[in-house]
């Protein structure tokens, strides 16, 4: 049930921030996971303490026998967005200009199943933070589903959380 509300949003924001224009990620794959992450793949995640959500974006592209390549983004919503909002007589408050953001994908590594990655560090929407995030998962037909951690550089907070793309297209 969690962030049932919130789905919506993400869809749109993955449609407008992510699909135009992905920015290209550094990969490394082996011949054999190439073959098994072809396509555009789409989807969402979501840290365990339901504090955030956003949507993701992978494309990858075998362009000729020596070039693969990747692309893609992940859109993250602030933590006070994935919070119901209280009408404007209840303490509405407005949402930071930065309440929604675009985050790069610094590099991804596919070897068989197992796919790997980190995020370019970015900053917390809710404290300025800087913010490093991993994750890891594995390829089962159309679904890459696995973990992420992201880990807060001033205070050594860390969070936990889940991700899931499906294939568009090959």
């Amino acid at each position: 049930m969690r962030f049932q509300m919130l789905a919506p949003t993400l869809a749109a924001l993955a449609g407008a921030a992510c699909a135009a224009n992905p920015a290209r990620v550094s990969v490394t794959a082996d011949p054999v996971a190439r073959t098994l992450i072809l396509g555009e793949w789409t989807g969402n995640y979501y840290t365990s303490d339901e504090g955030r959500a956003g949507s993701i974006v992978f494309k990858f592209e075998q362009h000729d026998t020596t070039e693969f390549a990747c692309y893609g983004d992940v859109v993250m919503v602030a933590r006070s967005l994935t919070r119901p909002v209280l009408p404007a007589d209840e303490g509405l408050t407005t949402q930071p200009e930065d309440a929604v953001r675009v985050l790069a994908i610094e590099h991804v590594r596919v070897t068989g199943r197992q796919v790997a990655g980190a995020m370019a560090p970015y900053q917390d929407p809710d404290t300025g933070e800087t913010l490093s995030t991993t994750f890891e998962g594995w390829v089962d037909g159309d679904i890459i589903k696995g973990t992420l951690l992201t880990i807060h550089a001033k205070s050594g907070i860390r969070d936990e959380g889940t991700w899931e793309v499906t294939r568009q297209n090959k």
